[in-house]
């Protein structure tokens, strides 16, 4: 639904939410428990702080070694890719 391809829908009743940080918002809304977000100010923005982090610094990280290691491991990259490879990387 979201078209990006990489976040998640939520849908509550005839809402489509598509932010991971609004569906959090959401469902911390919505729901009594599990809390998702801490209650104090401070360990709240530390929370968006990590998210924040985790999306763009780990995550870039992330990606180059996991591109690195599928370039390597034919195992890896047939778990990936395993229909749509041109011929030369299936070797």
């Amino acid at each position: 639904m979201s078209g990006q391809g990489k976040v998640p829908d939520l849908v509550d009743g005839g809402k489509i939410i598509s932010h991971s940080r609004a569906i959090i918002n959401h469902l911390e809304t919505h729901t009594a428990l599990p809390r998702l977000i801490p209650d104090g100010p401070k360990q709240a923005a530390l929370a968006h702080l990590i998210e924040d982090w985790a999306k763009t610094t780990l995550a870039k990280a992330a990606n180059a070694v996991l591109l690195k290691e599928i370039s390597i491991d034919p195992e890896l990259r047939r778990y990936f890719f395993p229909e749509d490879l041109p011929l030369n990387f299936q070797k």
